[in-house]
């Protein structure tokens, strides 16, 4: 390993802690932006799901549903992830591969936080309007977006090791706080404020089904 190559790797942890921590100030504001999100749903189309049938064909709308909901959160972080982008894409590794993989990563999660808030009760009356058979032009536009985005998700997991054999001793160490066991992060009880904000959107929107 070249002291190159460790430098930057501890940049990269460095920059993704500060990412971390900045989640963490903007909490309230994250739980705050998808509370209005469901406020807007009782105002503008409460219950429009109500008589959703079950077999109902929604993928599209589904993906649109979830994006729209975690989408007000994630759009809150848009400028920190917008800062993290640009330290990322100065960083250089021995290996281009990785270089290439966290500079797309990086940059995958900066536009998909910037993407705009579909018009979630317009496409969502017009699918109902169609007797949940079609969606609407901006539907369609959304998801092309979206799709336009992704493409390089690898698991975290996957990512710590590609990275591990860059890291000295102390870089291991913060290695841990910036990807924790997926115990740790799947029972973490900071989520469950969150989860129940996305709840209520559902709620108002008064169907059963969640993301």
């Amino acid at each position: 390993m070249s002291a190159t190559d460790a430098a930057v790797t501890h940049a990269y942890l460095k920059s993704r802690l500060a990412l971390r921590g900045a989640e963490v100030v903007h909490a309230s504001a994250e739980l705050n932006a998808v509370d209005a999100l469901a406020e807007t749903v009782k105002a503008e189309c409460p219950a429009v799901l109500q008589d959703e049938p079950e077999s109902a064909s929604g993928g599209e709308i589904s993906i649109e549903l979830a994006d729209a909901t975690f989408g007000a959160a994630e759009r809150v972080e848009h400028a920190a992830v917008e800062r993290f982008y640009k330290t990322v894409r100065r960083l250089r590794w021995s290996n281009p591969r990785l270089t290439k993989l966290l500079h797309d990563l990086a940059l995958e999660q900066a536009e998909q936080s910037g993407i705009a808030a579909p018009p979630l009760c317009a496409d969502l009356k017009f699918w109902v309007g169609s007797g949940y058979t079609a969606t609407s032009s901006a539907t369609k536009r959304y998801l092309q977006r979206r799709n336009e985005i992704e493409g390089s998700a690898i698991p975290e997991r996957l990512l710590a090791h590609r990275l591990s054999r860059y890291e000295d001793h102390t870089d291991q160490l913060l290695a841990k706080k910036v990807f924790p066991s997926k115990e740790a992060s799947s029972t973490s009880p900071a989520e469950a404020p969150f989860v129940e904000a996305v709840g209520r959107v559902y709620e108002a929107l008064g169907t059963k089904k969640r993301p």
